[in-house]
């Protein structure tokens, strides 16, 4: 697949999951704030680095990023193809038997992604399918919901995860978390949740999926299907590497992206068919034109949410607490009471990072 995750380097070694390169003496970087976009290369301790991207192009992704218009066929061919190769990404990833997870929202590409696993379903059967979970957030649960029953999923089968919880308190499981909020962040992050590990958390924490998943999500799809050809791919790739997009984790024990997949992204960017943000409503159309005409309700995801008063005060009595907030930049207060990008998220994540650290035995130096 295309690059997911960004990648981080220490004497220690390279990896995606920042605390598995960090030595045990780390030097601070007391001014460091995490930021929504942020090409700098450098992260909360000077003994790590993020790695350029292009240092981890192999020659696969290198191919696709260099995908030319070969291929010359009529438009319902071009979808077909499309749809079948979607289909062998998912049949060729999918671990029958086992459990699912399925991050989807009401959008174009999460409709794609369950319907071509209902379609696989029914030609494979339930052993192949095993147990599966769909998962929403709050935002879009409306739409959502009625997908889903359209699509023929029985209710233990999907889940707008806490949809009966009060907007400023949607998020009061993660957030209340400070002990464990560097891993949902991979280290200190300019936003303090993360839709990617706490719809799965919270499906495993109730008991609607078990510890052991394999995690599906339709992400990818707009930047790959929208573009017009694969420079336009490889400069989106180059932009959301270095964001919180490709920062934060997933939560499963491996993760699949099927649009990412080179020979999805090879799939479009081949053919001589080119139609940019019109692809992706006739592919779904193609496939089901009623499932096509559900609102997708656009939500903004991680963004913007109001959080309660109370909550607000605790994360600030946890920082005020830590080792961060009391000796490093303590007073740090957030300019506002929502989830959006700002510098106290940074200071946050980066508190209970080094709270987490000091606890393992690591020495950081400032």
């Amino acid at each position: 697949m295309i690059m997911l995750r960004q990648h981080y380097k220490s004497s220690v070694g390279t990896g995606t999951n920042y605390i598995d390169v960090l030595p045990k003496t780390l030097t601070l970087r007391p001014a460091f704030t995490a930021k929504r976009f942020d090409r700098r290369g450098i992260t909360l301790f000077k003994e790590v680095n993020v790695v350029p991207p292009q240092a981890l192009y192999t020659d696969a992704i290198r191919d696709t990023l260099a995908c030319k218009h070969t291929i010359f066929e009529l438009r319902a061919q071009f979808l077909k193809r499309l749809c079948q190769e979607l289909k062998r990404v998912i049949l060729t990833t999918w671990v029958p038997g086992t459990a699912h997870a399925v991050l989807h929202s009401s959008g174009l590409d999460s409709r794609m992604l369950s319907w071509t696993i209902r379609e696989l379903w029914r030609e494979h059967g339930d052993d192949w399918l095993g147990q599966v979970v769909f998962l929403c957030s709050k935002w879009e649960a409306e739409s959502f919901n009625a997908q889903m029953q359209y699509e023929g999923w029985s209710k233990d089968q999907y889940w707008a995860v806490d949809a009966d919880k009060p907007k400023q308190r949607y998020y009061e499981w993660s957030i209340s978390d400070f002990s464990g909020a560097w891993q949902r962040a991979n280290g200190a992050s300019a936003i303090p949740v993360n839709l990617f590990w706490y719809l799965v958390a919270r499906a495993q924490e109730t008991g609607r999926l078990p510890a052991s998943v394999q995690t599906y999500s339709g992400q990818w799809g707009n930047t790959v299907m929208d573009a017009t050809n694969a420079e336009a791919v490889r400069q989106q790739q180059v932009r959301f590497y270095y964001s919180v997009l490709r920062q934060r984790p997933f939560k499963g024990d491996s993760v699949v992206l099927p649009f990412a997949n080179e020979r999805f992204v090879r799939a479009v960017l081949s053919s001589k068919i080119v139609l940019g943000h019109k692809l992706r409503p006739l592919l779904l159309a193609s496939m089901d034109e009623r499932l096509a005409s559900f609102p997708n309700m656009a939500s903004d995801g991680d963004r913007h949410r109001r959080i309660a008063n109370d909550l607000i005060q605790k994360m600030i009595r946890d920082y005020d607490n830590s080792w961060y907030g009391k000796h490093v930049r303590p007073g740090a207060k957030p300019q506002w009471k929502t989830t959006e990008f700002q510098p106290f998220w940074s200071r946050w994540t980066a508190a209970s990072l080094c709270e987490h650290l000091r606890k393992e035995g690591h020495t950081i130096r400032w």
